[in-house]
C-alpha cells in the first residue's frame, strides 16, 4: 500500500503535465510559477537551522550562564547529528512537500525497495541529490568547524539540485520540436500584457533552450497564484 502511494506521490508532476497533442503552455507556465510554494522551497533551511540548534548537546552554557552553540564536533556527535538532519529532510520531503499525513508518514518510513533500501530516503536522494551516508561524510568531514553557514550552505545546494529536478519535470514535455510553438505563446502574453523589459525580449532567441529563460519570467509575471 505504501509503496502505491509513493509512486503516486512521487509521479504527480508526471500527472499534470501528461496528455495528448501539444503541451499545454498555460498548465506548464502554471506550474513553473508556483513551483516553489507548490515544493515548499521556504520551509527547507529553517527546518535544518532548527533540527541543529535544538539537537541534543548544540546548546550549553558558559559559566557566566550564558548560552552558546557547538561548532566543534567529535566523529560519534557528527554522525548523530547528520541522522538527525537527514530525518528532518526526510520528513521535509514527504510531510510538506506532499502534504502527507503523519500516520502514512510513519508507514512509508518502514517500506523499503527491492534491495532493501527505505524508499523515503530514496525520495531524498531524487529530488535533492543528497544520502545519508553522503551527509554523514560531510559532517564529519567538516565537523571541526560545523557552523549554520555551513549548513545553510548545504541546504542551498540541495535546493538548487531540487529546483533542477523539479524544473527537469515541469519541462519534460517541451523538446525543440515546440519552439516556434512556445515563441508564439509568449509573443502573445508579452503583447497582450504589454510586458516591458530585457527578460521578455524574444528577438535573438533561436531555441528552445534560448526561449525558456523568458517563458519562466512571463510565467512569473502572469502565473502567479494570488494569496
Amino acid at each position: 500500500m505504501a509503496d502505491e502511494k509513493t509512486s503516486s506521490e512521487g509521479s504527480s508532476l508526471d500527472e499534470k503535465i501528461s496528455g495528448g497533442g501539444k503541451p499545454d503552455l498555460e498548465k506548464i507556465a502554471t506550474m513553473l510559477a508556483n513551483w516553489e510554494e507548490d515544493h515548499k522551497v521556504d520551509q527547507l533551511i529553517p527546518a535544518v537551522m532548527e533540527a541543529f540548534v535544538t539537537a541534543p548537546g548544540v546548546k550549553y552554557k558558559d559559566e557566566n550562564g550564558v548560552e552558546h552553540y557547538k561548532t566543534k564536533f567529535t566523529a560519534e556527535e557528527a554522525l548523530k547529528l547528520a541522522d538527525r538532519l537527514f530525518d528532518k529532510i526526510v520528513y521535509h520531503a514527504h510531510l510538506r512537500r506532499y502534504n502527507m499525513t503523519p500516520e502514512f508518514f510513519e508507514q512509508l518510513k518502514g517500506v523499503k525497495d527491492a534491495y532493501g533500501n527505505p524508499l523515503a530516503e530514496a525520495e531524498v536522494e531524487r529530488a535533492f541529490g543528497i544520502t545519508r551516508g553522503g551527509l554523514r561524510r560531510t559532517l564529519l568531514r567538516v565537523r571541526n568547524n560545523l557552523t549554520t553557514d555551513a549548513l545553510v550552505d548545504l541546504a542551498k545546494h540541495m535546493l538548487r539540485t531540487h529546483e533542477k529536478h523539479v524544473k527537469g519535470k515541469i519541462y519534460q514535455e517541451l523538446t525543440e520540436e515546440h519552439k516556434d510553438y512556445v515563441a508564439k505563446f509568449l509573443k502573445d502574453k508579452i503583447e497582450k500584457h504589454g510586458l516591458k523589459g530585457r527578460e521578455y525580449f524574444l528577438e535573438d532567441k533561436h531555441t528552445l533552450e534560448e526561449l525558456l529563460p523568458v517563458y519562466e519570467s512571463v510565467a512569473t509575471t502572469l502565473y502567479k497564484k494570488k494569496k
